[in-house]
């Protein structure tokens, strides 16, 4: 394609154009002089008559209209949009600060790897920026987060640019547009879709510190459940591996949801880690809890070495549960004799009244559908029937819940990455990623401790080996 501009030339009597820095879908981008101010800008061109589409134009002016509203000192300054006309082209112009250095992108090209420390101050100030981003009205998304996109300067900042491929989160939400804008390798599944969220920036960052990490391009790496496997790549420590890994879960639920937790989380990551989750001091030791394990009508437990198996059985198996299931079965049930005799009553009025009385026994069974009926069956089921069982080894763990032999939610994950074990709102947690996982709710407190220091006990010795012997 012929360029749209040669060095010398002078546009709208005011910038001149210095060189070429770069082109793409979107429109070229060149160096130039402002002649105003004696300052040099970057100016991007789209021509009309070479736009593939209007997607195109649109994405610009959008550029320019985001850029024109945003004020942070690593976001480079709008200067000025506007179009020239001439007999066979209209050419679009957006002038903004020029940053100065070079991207990570050419830097890794030229022979540069980071080290943890630099990938962390890097993730730091990007971080910063996103929270400006995302914290406006509305949420001002990138989409387009990548090594080619972040420019380094002497003084070690980090400028983010490009935001051509941005957009306003709530725009995305009310029209259910199905433009998917961003590189391939560094887009979350998410944005295939042509959905968008602040977490999909976090996404992004995170494949880019993957390649600053390792030189490798993150389509390059494999993947196992459409989850990046870095770990072979990447020489981190393991606290900040798992930071990373939780920016890069496929699934929008379990990745870091904002750029602020994202940052908080980054400061922590050289904190020490407790052996065994924080508990009460007050609470038994783990020895003393050895010596009165659950009941075996309330809890099924094996463990071996290399396996941990739990199953919480249903309330029905528990001493003091014919409380709970007579107070269900009273509750329900006497509407329900109700119902049933109206029904009776109803039948017979149809028997001995003839044809009047189909429509009384027809609404009759009605009654049976009353809420006190039906949240007392339901109470009852799940009394008698539901049971949750967890199967830990060295490599994965499954969480699994069931009611009336059907398994409604199954949850599993890698046992490397469980962060610990806690009591929550009389729940046992595991904290995986930064998504809880909670069950034993039917159980008394002190069966959820001996269950919570089980189950720490199990996975550091998993994670630790070295550490136990």
């Amino acid at each position: 394609m012929k360029a749209l501009h040669q060095p010398g030339d002078v546009v709208s009597d005011r910038y001149q154009i210095v060189k070429e820095l770069g082109h793409g879908s979107s429109g070229t981008t060149y160096e130039a002089q402002d002649l105003t101010t004696h300052q040099p800008v970057a100016l991007k061109v789209v021509s009309l008559l070479a736009a593939t589409d209007w997607k195109v134009l649109e994405l610009f002016e959008r550029e320019a209209q985001v850029l024109a509203n945003l004020d942070h000192p690593q976001i480079p300054n709008y200067i000025d949009y506007f179009n020239v006309d001439s007999a066979s082209d209209r050419l679009f112009y957006l002038a903004q600060e020029l940053a100065v250095g070079l991207s990570l992108q050419a830097r890794v090209e030229q022979g540069w790897m980071a080290t943890e420390e630099e990938a962390k101050q890097i993730a730091a100030q990007v971080l910063e920026v996103l929270c400006y981003l995302h914290q406006r009205v509305p949420s001002v998304i990138h989409r387009d987060i990548k090594p080619a996109n972040l420019i380094s300067r002497r003084d070690g900042s980090i400028m983010v640019v490009d935001f051509g491929a941005v957009r306003h989160i709530y725009r995305n939400t009310l029209t259910m547009g199905m433009t998917f804008v961003g590189t391939a390798g560094y887009m979350p599944p998410e944005q295939f879709q042509g959905r968008v969220r602040p977490a999909s920036d976090l996404y992004s960052l995170g494949a880019t510190l993957v390649f600053i990490l390792s030189g490798r391009s993150p389509d390059r790496i494999p993947q196992a459940r459409m989850r990046l496997n870095v770990q072979p790549y990447v020489t981190v420590s393991p606290p900040f591996l798992r930071w990373l890994e939780h920016l890069l879960e496929p699934a929008l639920e379990d990745r870091i949801p904002t750029a602020a937790e994202a940052l908080e989380q980054l400061q922590q990551v050289d904190a020490p880690t407790p052996r065994v989750p924080a508990i009460p001091d007050d609470r038994p030791s783990l020895d003393a809890l050895e010596q009165r394990p659950p009941s075996a009508n309330s809890v099924q437990y094996e463990r071996s070495p290399h396996r941990l198996y739990l199953r919480i059985l249903p309330s029905r198996h528990r001493s003091g549960a014919w409380f709970s299931i007579l107070f269900w079965s009273v509750l329900g049930g006497l509407p329900f004799l109700g119902a049933l005799t109206s029904i009776v009553g109803a039948f017979l009025a149809m028997i001995f009244s003839g044809p009047a009385g189909i429509l009384p026994f027809f609404f009759s069974w009605l009654f049976l559908l009353n809420p006190f009926t039906l949240v007392s069956a339901a109470m009852l089921l799940i009394l008698c029937t539901h049971e949750t069982q967890l199967e830990i080894d060295q490599q994965t763990f499954h969480l699994q819940f069931s009611c009336a032999g059907y398994t409604y939610r199954h949850l599993m994950g890698e046992t490397r990455r469980l962060r610990g074990v806690v009591r929550r709102n009389a729940y046992c947690t595991l904290l995986y990623g930064v998504i809880p996982y909670s069950f034993g709710g039917w159980l008394n407190p002190g069966e959820q401790d001996w269950i919570i220091y089980q189950l720490a006990d199990f996975v550091q010795q998993a994670n630790h080996p070295d550490a136990m012997s």
